[in-house]
């Protein structure tokens, strides 16, 4: 051990402890050792960018869990490293950083040493750490201190994050890469260097839009492509008939429309409605039962992901979106009725992923026209989806007859712009025992259906201190849609002109 070590060890001992009481992360899987377990290799950490809270984060939690300690000097086939820890992306510069992006010399020294080895074995540990997990929106303070964006944080932002949302971060642990698999003895160093490096860079990309989603543009201008989009326009020139009067009056009119749809993902208000969740299912249920969760990490990688539910009560849209969450992947936009759309309640559901569909579109071609050119918005921007197939809830528990609009607009969207494969996830609910349970059993009695709404929700929650039993989740097996097009229409590619009609095998 080095001088420069034996100096370092106990401040990074000190400093953990002390940023400890600050920075709690949820680390993701609950028992990364076990990643390890089947290799003795030695192990290197890879960070997509460093810093002193990433490092420090790291080593904490690395100790916590019986791991090699991130800062301690690795041996390896005669090269000897200061730490473990592999920086893919740094900047440059000293006081005045500069966006360069500077490439990894301990990687590179690593690699060189492995191809003169023969290709010993050596196990490269990817570690995201995403402090707030908010994606980039827009520019400006709030969004400097409480998101973490896709560029590089300097230090002053770094700061900020690591200050206001030490306690809103995740730290995934990914399947270890092991270098011999990648790198043959006849490759040479440089080349050797790159494929290592894009083969880590793609990595962290896709956990990146996996955990944060894609870039979110600002409302107003989504709002703006939805109106420029062609068929929106088309139909407002029609209505307007060459009045010039009444294309202004159209045009707001679809402006209006498109804001009663639109969702307005606000991360602050996501973080307080999850706290608030967190407190009302712990108060009400008995526990929560998950299975085949690790369904949504994988396909949530290089996919599309579009939720499809049962619909058993208002508090599945609710959970769906609280477990997603929980397990470190990107906020699901959720199709809700527009009678959820309610002063204070509907402004707090947009801002947590709610946009709103009205019960029918029959008659108002404008309405449904602005509906179709927001989800391709959406979906081309790789947002993820959760709608309800059945569309209203099932008061006897069994599966409603599904309604296919949804699905339809999804097809047709994704037939324009087959950009990123789309994956339906089936989602399963059961319940012990409903909220709403009372007024279904008054329903099916012969009482007059109540308006849903959420107020009826809480109507039905007679005291928090009543328990509603255990739940249970279940994903199903995936369903992607690019088999199903070649399998119904398998010329579908070839389709230049894709109508936004239902398609005649959907049934």
């Amino acid at each position: 051990m080095s001088i420069a070590q034996q100096v370092l060890r106990p401040w990074y001992w000190f400093a953990g402890k002390v940023f400890g009481f600050w920075a709690r992360p949820v680390v993701q899987p609950a028992s990364p050792a076990e990643l390890l377990a089947e290799s003795d290799a030695p192990v290197c950490y890879v960070l997509e960018t460093g810093g002193l809270a990433d490092t420090l984060a790291l080593e904490r939690y690395c100790r916590l869990h019986g791991m090699p300690p991130a800062t301690e000097s690795i041996d390896y086939c005669g090269v000897t490293e200061a730490s473990r820890i592999i920086v893919l992306k740094r900047m440059s510069g000293v006081f005045f950083r500069r966006r360069q992006i500077q490439g990894s010399q301990r990687l590179q020294r690593l690699i060189d040493a492995s191809i003169n080895a023969g290709g010993k074995e050596l196990l490269l540990v990817p570690v995201g750490i995403y402090w707030g997990r908010s994606p980039k929106k827009e520019q400006g303070w709030w969004s400097l201190v409480f998101s973490e964006q896709w560029d590089i944080a300097g230090r002053t932002r770094k700061f900020f994050q690591t200050v206001f949302q030490g306690r809103n971060t995740l730290m995934r642990f990914s399947e270890p890469l092991l270098i011999s698999a990648i790198v043959q003895r006849d490759l040479e160093s440089e080349v050797a260097f790159r494929k290592v490096s894009r083969i880590l860079r793609v990595h962290f990309r896709q956990r990146r839009t996996a955990t944060l989603g894609p870039d979110l543009s600002h409302r107003r201008t989504l709002l703006n492509e939805v109106l420029n989009d062609p068929a929106v326009r088309a139909v407002i020139n029609a209505e307007a008939g060459g009045d010039r009067t009444r294309l202004e009056r159209t045009t707001q009119k679809a402006r209006n429309q498109a804001s009663e749809i639109a969702a307005h993902i606000s991360y602050p208000t996501v973080r307080v409605v999850e706290r608030f969740l967190g407190w009302v299912w712990n108060r009400i249920y008995d526990g929560l039962e998950l299975q085949h969760i690790e369904t949504l990490h994988e396909e949530a990688k290089n996919n599309e992901i579009v939720y499809v539910p049962c619909h058993r009560s208002h508090v599945d849209y609710l959970l769906l979106s609280y477990i997603v969450y929980h397990q470190g992947l990107s906020l699901p936009h959720v199709a809700a009725g527009v009678n959820l759309n309610i002063p204070f309640v509907g402004g707090i559901l947009r801002r947590s992923g709610a946009f709103y569909l009205r019960r029918s579109f029959r008659g108002n071609r404008l309405y449904a026209t602005v509906f179709n050119a927001y989800m391709r918005q959406i979906l081309a921007r790789g947002h993820a989806i959760e709608y309800f197939v059945e569309g209203g809830r099932s008061r006897t528990g069994r599966l409603l007859k599904p309604k296919a609009g949804m699905l339809a607009m999804t097809i047709n969207s994704y037939i324009r712009n087959p950009r990123i494969p789309v994956v339906f996830i089936p989602v399963y609910f059961g319940y012990e025992k409903l909220i709403e349970g009372d007024s279904f059993i008054s329903e099916m009695g012969g009482a007059k259906k109540q308006k849903e709404s959420l107020f009826g929700l809480f109507r039905s929650i007679k005291s928090l201190r009543e328990h509603f039993g255990k739940v249970y989740v279940n994903i199903g097996e995936p369903i992607r849609l690019n088999s199903l097009l070649d399998q119904h229409n398998p010329d579908w590619r070839l389709d230049e002109n894709p109508s936004d009609e239902r398609p005649q095998w959907l049934t």
